[in-house]
This record gives structure tokens, C-alpha cells and sequence, in this order.
């Protein structure tokens, strides 16, 4: 079992805004800590090869290392590897536990930090609203993901996993400090000065798209989001409320 403590991992359904999250505040949030973050296949290394996923996705979705993290991650100070994966990713198998059992993660590196990206669920589904052949079948797809999420996140320890509420940094200016304080002290980069905003964060940050569908569309979808279990991937959110943040 690898010992690392420098693996940051985030989960979001498709449609979460995995890959902003990551351009737009993990990476200016590490930065004003001198932290260098490497993420997925866009980054080289500093011996010029170029880096894939730490973990590739085998055909069950189980985890398998594919290059030796100790090399990388003890022999340079203040580094961070980043994973994320949408779920469900890609257009084939399309079918839980793939891409990743995350939980098969945390096995193998108990020390790593998961971070739940949650969008309310409507918006989730509308922005693929195209996958999985129309609407209706890709909000099913997204509750079964749902599911399937709720339950594996179950099995970790609170401590290493994280509820980050996309909706809530739309809310106002406190609330996006707010959200970079709470990361900051999930992941141990708090800095000296308490409630200090990140000057780069969200700068290109997207505002969410509006869709114009009818009621009864609308009341079609969030049915669909309980056709699996009621506790589904909006675990402390029911998916008609906006997310409570506080």
C-alpha cells in the first residue's frame, strides 16, 4: 500500500464543473502556497515526460497505479498531484463503478483528499442534456450515478472526503471566500491570514447556463432523480431545494 499524503482526488457528477473547478480555484488556490500542482495528462514533469492519469481505470472501474508516485512526490517539496473525473465520464461505458471505484482509492492511499463537487440536479442533467440518447434517459443515467456515488462515499471516512456545493458560490462574495477558506482547511493550505480571498480564483469562472423547459418536464426529471433510492448522490439536499449554504 503507498503511503501518500499529496493526492487530491475530485469526484463530480458530469456536468458538476469537474474541470473549472480545477483550472479556476485549485490551481490559483495552490499557488498562493507555492504549491505545484500536477493534473492528469496536461502537465510534464520536470524530467520532460509527459504524466497520465496516477490511476488508470480498468474494465470494472477498479483502481490500478500506473507510475510510481514516491519517485515524484517525496523528491519535491510542496507537490500535488490532482486527479478528477467526471461520473459518469466519456461515451462508452457508461455504466457504474466505471470510471473509478473511489473507494478502492482510499485503500490504496488513506491519506488522500476527496472533494465532492454537488450542483443542484437540474442543471447537473441539462448540461448533457443531449447524452445517453435524450433528456429523459440521461437524467436515469445520472440518478443510477447518483446512487451509486452516494453509496460508495459511504464507505470512507468523513475526514478524507468533502461536500463542495457549486450553487453556493454563485450567492454572493462572502460565499466564495467562504468556499476558499472551507478548502483551505480540508486540504491544509490555510494561510496566516484568516477569511483572506483568493485574488485568482473564479476569474474565468462561468456564470450557469439558463434552459427553458416546461413544468412538466421539469417534474419529469426530478422523479427520475429518485427512481433509484431517495438518498441519492444530494445526500444532505433534497433536489428541489436550493443548497443551504450557510
Amino acid at each position: 500500500m503507498l503511503n501518500v499524503s499529496k493526492l487530491i482526488y475530485i469526484v463530480g457528477m458530469e456536468g458538476s464543473g469537474h474541470h473549472g473547478f480545477v483550472d479556476e480555484f485549485l490551481f490559483p488556490l495552490s499557488k498562493e502556497r507555492e504549491i505545484t500542482c500536477y493534473n492528469n495528462s496536461k502537465t510534464k514533469l520536470r524530467d520532460g515526460k509527459m504524466r497520465f492519469f496516477i490511476f488508470s481505470n480498468g474494465p470494472t472501474g477498479l483502481v490500478k497505479n500506473s507510475i510510481n508516485l514516491k519517485e515524484y512526490l517525496y523528491k519535491e517539496k510542496n507537490t500535488v498531484f490532482i486527479e478528477d473525473k467526471s461520473f459518469p465520464s466519456g461515451s462508452v461505458n457508461r455504466i457504474p463503478p466505471f470510471p473509478l471505484c473511489f473507494d478502492n482509492l482510499y485503500a490504496k492511499i488513506p491519506s488522500v483528499k476527496i472533494l465532492l463537487l454537488i450542483r443542484n440536479y437540474l442543471d447537473t442533467v441539462l448540461s448533457h442534456r443531449t447524452f445517453d440518447n435524450g433528456l429523459i434517459k440521461h437524467a436515469e443515467k445520472m440518478s443510477h450515478y447518483s446512487y451509486f456515488l452516494s453509496r460508495t462515499v459511504r464507505k470512507i471516512p468523513k475526514e478524507n472526503w468533502k461536500a463542495f456545493y457549486i450553487d453556493c458560490i454563485y450567492k454572493s462574495s462572502y460565499h466564495k471566500i467562504k468556499a476558499v477558506n472551507d478548502v483551505r482547511k480540508f486540504l491544509n493550505w490555510e494561510t496566516e491570514h484568516a477569511n483572506r480571498k483568493c485574488c485568482n480564483c473564479f476569474l474565468n469562472w462561468r456564470s450557469p447556463k439558463k434552459y427553458n423547459i416546461s413544468e412538466h418536464l421539469v417534474n419529469i426529471i426530478y422523479n427520475m432523480s429518485m427512481k433509484y433510492s431517495p438518498e441519492t448522490w444530494w445526500p444532505f439536499l433534497a433536489p428541489k431545494e436550493n443548497a443551504k449554504c450557510s
